[in-house]
């Protein structure tokens, strides 16, 4: 019973060599449009204006979900590209064992008053912040702007 009980306590102590056991997939866009709550498409075919221009950003898709027999939060995220530390606006996520894979779509600006370094071809690192101390670093590439259709 000791051994049981031990084993649980030192289970919560992060290790230096346990790895993040969370399940992932993500892309990431770069954007240069506003992002509208709702779009109409006409009857007739036609479409609202095209969306306005606004600072170019960082669209990532991220979908996770817990590989752990532990309940995991991803309490925050920080993001870098072409050297410059961006913005999120991210909330917060919590991974339980065995649901299905959460799933967020993180905007990631520059600093204000700064222009976005970073483009197609580059890559994005995400850093999700996780319970219990830990860590996980997603190099993601970035894609060009999809064409308005």
């Amino acid at each position: 019973m000791l051994e049981t009980l031990l084993g649980k306590l030192l289970g919560w102590i992060p290790a230096p060599w346990s790895g993040v056991r969370l399940g992932h997939e993500e892309s990431a866009q770069l954007c240069t449009r506003d992002h509208p709550m709702v779009a109409v498409v006409y009857m007739d075919g036609r479409r609202d204006p095209p969306r306005p221009s606004v600072p170019a950003h960082i669209h990532v898709s991220l979908k996770l979900w817990s590989r752990t027999e532990h309940r995991t939060t991803v309490r925050e995220v920080k993001a870098t590209a072409a050297g410059q530390q961006l913005v999120p606006e991210f909330r917060e996520m919590t991974l339980d064992t065995g649901a299905k894979p959460e799933e967020q779509s993180v905007q990631l600006e520059a600093p204000k008053g700064e222009d976005l370094k970073a483009g197609p071809g580059g890559t994005v690192t995400v850093e999700l912040l996780l319970t219990r101390g830990r860590t996980r670093k997603l190099k993601v590439p970035i894609a060009a702007e999809k064409e308005d259709t």
